[in-house]
């Protein structure tokens, strides 16, 4: 083998190295992106069920209602027309659109949380059955029940009511964010 073919099979070599190196890197990285936004998806999904009794005290205490508010705006539309410092209708228009996206979000979960509890009452399964009840008990219902008496309840250990929340988070998750996550989430896989 004269020099040039040593040189051209040295380079081959690097190169096909560089590929498979590069080829892991960029594997390790997908997997590590798809995990970042299953974590993503999670978390979003335990704030939300974490926040499920503020939100429904921040929609059943607000000032103004909708036909109010455009009452109030219709009534000082003449004043504020003339005055380009005037800001109160952008707050204004800010705490309606609050309260919207709000009830909007909560009659997705109430939605979610019917059909998270038909799936685990048609599954004839005391384990689901359970997870069911323990999720409403710690994010829904008016009184936070606590794992303890959720254990009591179904005479089984704190520890599996805590696995049966984490499960039910994480098919929560899945309803919430729906079959477009899902295969977003699958072709990100590949």
């Amino acid at each position: 083998m004269n020099y040039q073919e040593l040189v051209e099979e040295l380079t081959k070599a690097a190169a096909q190295i560089a590929a498979d190196i590069t080829i892991k890197t960029i594997e390790e990285q997908r997997q590590a992106d798809a995990k970042a936004i299953k974590d993503r998806r999670i978390h979003n999904t335990k704030l939300l069920l974490r926040k499920y009794r503020l939100f429904n005290e921040h929609i059943g205490s607000a000032t103004f209602k909708e036909s109010q508010i455009n009452l109030a705006m219709a009534i000082d539309f003449s004043q504020q027309m003339y005055d380009p410092n005037n800001r109160a209708d952008q707050v204004v228009e800010g705490i309606l659109n609050s309260t919207k996206k709000t009830k909007i979000i909560l009659s997705h979960i109430n939605s979610m949380l019917r059909v998270y509890e038909i799936y685990c009452n048609d599954s004839n399964s005391d384990q689901m059955l359970r997870r069911y009840d323990s999720l409403f008990g710690k994010y829904i219902a008016d009184e936070r029940v606590s794992y303890e008496d959720l254990a009591e309840k179904w005479n089984v250990d704190i520890r599996t009511i805590r696995r049966d929340i984490h499960a039910a988070e994480n098919d929560f998750s899945v309803l919430l964010f729906g079959v477009d996550w899902l295969h977003r989430y699958d072709d990100f896989l590949r």
